[in-house]
Parts: C-alpha cells; structure tokens; sequence
C-alpha cells in the first residue's frame, strides 16, 4: 500500500470507519454541514488523523486542496445510517470493473485505477459497502514477494470457498475467508491474463502461451487449521475419519465421528454443496475421504491432515 490519505467525509460526525470501505454519497443540500476526517496513512500503518468542518459545496470545490494526490481517495456519506451510494470515487473517474465473481454467496470485482494502473480487487458486504482484499501478507509464498511489492491483477476465478487471482509473472493470489490464511504461488513464466477452473482443473493463459493444471496439485483440497476453523464458524463440518476408540481417546469439539470405512453410507446424510473437512491422525486416511467424496459428487471437500492441528 503506497503512502498517502484516505478522506472520510460525515454530515454529522459518531464514528471513524475503516478507510478501506468504499461506500460513497454525496449530500443533496450544498450548504450542508459537513465534517471530514483526513486520515494519513504509510505502509497500512495510521500516521494521522484530522478534522474539520466543511460545506457540501465547498468540498466540490476544494477537493484538489483537500487531496494530495493519485494516492489519495475521498469517499463521502450522508448518513451513518442510510449509507446510499451516490458516486465513487470522488477524486476521479470511477474505476473501471475489470470483471465480477461470486465468492461464498458475495460479489466480488476486480478494478483498474485508469491514473495510475493499479488494480484492486473489492468485495460486497451489506447492499452496497464494498472492502478491498489486502494481498499484503500470505500465510504460503513460493515466489519470494516482498511486503509492499506490487501485484498485478488481470484476472479472477473462484474454486470451493476460495477466490483465485491471476497476476503479472505467472503468479496466484489465493484468497480464504481467514485473512491471515491467504496464499501466493508461481503458477507459470508468463503474466495470466485470463483464467479458468472447470472441473477441478484450472487454466491460465497470456492469449498466447497456455497451461492447464490440477487443482488438487497447488493445494486446492487442502486446508490449515486456521482457515478450516473459519469455515467451521460459517457452517462447515469438521469430520473425524478415525476409529471410534481413536476418537473416544482424543477428538475436536464440534466435530464428527465418520470411520473411513463407514464414510460412503454416512454421507449419504449430507448435501452435496455442503463444506465438508476431513482429518484423521496423520493425514492419509483424510486424503483418502476427500477422494471418496468427490467421487460420490461432494464439490467443497478439504483435507485437514493431522488432528494435531486443531489440538
């Protein structure tokens, strides 16, 4: 994240959100009073905040004053409550949406900032409020990404509960619902500018070059702990594939007992896009449910591995 401010813009002043919300609106009356929050920013770190006291007509045309640059954005709402949007960005032309997905029930978009290049990729909360997805960290990184470096996003797919960004030099962008979970893997020598995953097989291109590759080889049936947990809060079911005396001696709370050779009758209790996490004592009895699953038509399955992990 580059340094510079993000301009909250209020009619009446009750709360300080996260300048990483894109909700926009503008006031209908211009001599509305209204109170701005300059918020500066480095690095993702906060450095400052100021306050001051506006009309609706004067910010139109002060906005240059009150930015200092490409870097800044400037979102503004009529109300705390209503939060309708009205315009964004205010600081230019809106970015254009390079293309949308549904991820986990959500719209997600990917934009391109027409100034200075810079693609972002935003996800819908409640009607309109949209947050940006940080790809700062990465939980795995096989390609030497540096924090601060920049990403380059051309293209979006989503597999199971996971959203998949292609980028300049061959890389990926996998993102979780648990923030601190995200991966970024070197997936080809060429920038993928388009991407597909059908079937459990993804592929990419640059509209020349092409490769096609199994999902299950670049992690996309295997799970870590923290992010299984995440989906467990939002309804997933976490499977215990060991025996019942293994399980009756050590076992997750919240979690299942489906022996391995039990495994094709129980799931016949379950939906077919229900999110099922397998785990066993060292991984390979879970490898072997994951496979069972798919076979019988279970699309969202991961491999846990070791209960070790939970416990």
């Amino acid at each position: 994240m580059k340094a510079g401010k993000i301009i909250l813009v209020f009619i009446s002043l009750s709360l300080l959100l996260d300048g990483s919300l894109m909700q926009t609106a503008s006031a209908e009356d211009e001599a509305a009073k209204l109170t701005v929050i300059n918020v500066s920013y480095d690095k993702g770190i906060l450095r400052g905040v100021e306050l001051f006291d506006i009309t609706a007509a004067e910010l139109e045309d002060n906005l240059s004053e009150i930015s200092p640059g490409a870097d800044s954005k400037v979102f503004i709402w009529d109300s705390l409550k209503g939060l309708k949007p009205y315009r964004e960005p205010m600081l230019a032309e809106d970015d254009p949406e390079l293309m949308t997905a549904i991820w986990n029930g959500r719209n997600v978009t990917l934009t391109k900032n027409p100034l200075t290049g810079e693609t972002e990729v935003w996800q819908t909360l409640i009607g309109d409020q949209r947050v940006r997805l940080h790809a700062d960290t990465f939980a795995y990184d096989d390609t030497g990404y540096e924090y601060g470096g920049k990403l380059n996003i051309n293209c979006i797919a989503v597999y199971k509960n996971r959203l998949y960004a292609g980028c300049d030099g061959g890389r990926v962008i996998v993102f979780t619902e648990c923030s601190k979970c995200y991966q970024l893997r070197k997936l080809c020598d060429f920038d993928i500018k388009s991407m597909e995953i059908t079937n459990g097989i993804m592929t990419i291109s640059d509209g020349i070059s092409e490769t096609t590759i199994d999902m299950s080889d670049i992690g996309g049936d295997s799970i870590e702990a923290n992010e299984a947990l995440e989906l467990y809060s939002k309804g997933a079911r976490l499977i215990d594939v060991r025996t019942a005396e293994e399980f009756a001696q050590k076992s997750y709370a919240g979690s299942v007992n489906i022996p391995l050779s039990e495994l094709e009758a129980a799931l016949g209790g379950y939906e077919a896009d229900d999110v099922l996490i397998f785990y066993c004592a060292s991984g390979g009895r879970s490898a072997q449910a994951v496979a069972a699953a798919k076979a019988l038509g279970f699309a969202n399955v991961y491999n846990l591995g070791s209960i070790d992990k939970l416990i």
